[in-house]
Parts: C-alpha cells; structure tokens; sequence
C-alpha cells in the first residue's frame, strides 16, 4: 500500500517552495516608480532640513525642494500621458469590437 505522499506524486515533481505575491509584487511599474520617487523626495526634504538646522540658513529651500517637486510633477504628468493614451487606444478598441 502507497502512503499518501507517494499517491500524490503523478509522475510530476512539485516544487517545495511556494511563491507567495506580496502587495509589492502585484504593483505595476508606475506605481513602484512613484513609490521610488516619494521616497526619494523624503530623502532630499529630510537632508534640506537637517542642513538648514545645522548651518541656521536657509538657501537650502531655495534650490533643493523646488526641484524634488519639479522632478515629482515631472514624473507625474508622464504617467498620466502615458495612461490617458493606453485608455484611448482601450476605448478605440472597445468603439471598434462593439456592433
């Protein structure tokens, strides 16, 4: 008599392992390139604050947070071209596969 591993075996091998999806893992590429780019940003507004507290000036405001925000709306309106044109083309579809 077979025991109940050897019963399960088919003839195929199963893996040991199993794959777990995290969250991370079922996001696309936009949002971990945002996810990226907000911790970047934190990064510049944390060392722009600790230069401005450690060197009591404030020049740092100046050049540092202007351009995290601008690279930060830079990435922003990309994806949002990018998604507005993969919606139309859906919807050219959809107009094209409706009688």
């Amino acid at each position: 008599m077979r025991s109940s591993a050897q019963k399960s075996y088919n003839g195929k091998r199963k893996s040991r392992t199993r794959r777990v999806k995290t969250k991370w893992a079922e996001r696309g590429f936009t949002d971990k390139g945002f996810v990226v780019l907000m911790i970047f940003n934190g990064i510049v507004f944390l060392f722009a604050g600790v230069m401005i507290w450690r060197t009591n000036d404030l020049s740092p405001l100046a050049y540092a947070i202007p351009a995290a925000a601008a690279e930060l709306a830079t990435y922003s309106m990309a994806m949002i071209r990018k998604n507005q044109a993969e919606n139309q083309i859906k919807l050219q579809q959809k107009e094209f596969d409706d009688p």
